[in-house]
Order: C-alpha cells, then sequence, then structure tokens
C-alpha cells in the first residue's frame, strides 16, 4: 500500500504518518517522488491483503496520525493506492 502525498507540507505530514506507523511497529518507507514535490510512503504487507483491507488501515493510521479530519482543510494527502478493490483482468494495452 502506498499513500500518496502532496503539496506544500507534504514532508511534516508524511513524517506524521511515518510516526504513526513506528508507533504500531508497522514498518514503513517514504519515497519522494519524481517531480520532486511530494512523496509516497509505502507499506509492505508480509502475507497478501486484500486491497479494501489495506486501505482500511491506511486511513485508521492517517487519522490517527492527524492528517485526515475534518477539521483539516490543508492536509497533504492525496490518495492511498491500491485505489480499487480489483482488476477487470483484461490486462495493459499493446
Amino acid at each position: 500500500m502506498a499513500a500518496d502525498f502532496d503539496k506544500e507540507n507534504w514532508m511534516e505530514d508524511s513524517r506524521q504518518f511515518l510516526q504513526v506507523c513506528e508507533r504500531h511497529n508497522m514498518p514503513a518507507y517514504l519515497e519522494r517522488s519524481r517531480s520532486g514535490n511530494g512523496g509516497h510512503v509505502w507499506i509492505f504487507f508480509q502475507q497478501p491483503c486484500p486491497a479494501w483491507k489495506s486501505r482500511k488501515i491506511g486511513y485508521y493510521l492517517l487519522r490517527e496520525a492527524g492528517i485526515l479530519s475534518e477539521f483539516e482543510k490543508d492536509a497533504s494527502f492525496d490518495r492511498l493506492f491500491p485505489n480499487q478493490n480489483s482488476h477487470s483482468g483484461k490486462g495493459l494495452p499493446i
């Protein structure tokens, strides 16, 4: 799973998210985006985890970090990947 952070305060939000992951003994890794104006925090699971469940965990951690709340209007969080539960099975167009 990856949490995508953009905007001006992406680094601060990413660090808050990483700290919450650490408190839960959940190894997480920050990758700076190619643009240099954002980052992705990656969490790898030891066993396969359904997409919906990984997003549920991600949203829980984001709320605990104070990044997602009804009061926070300037959060740099954009979205979680994977952002869908299943693939059509058709593959990529060639």
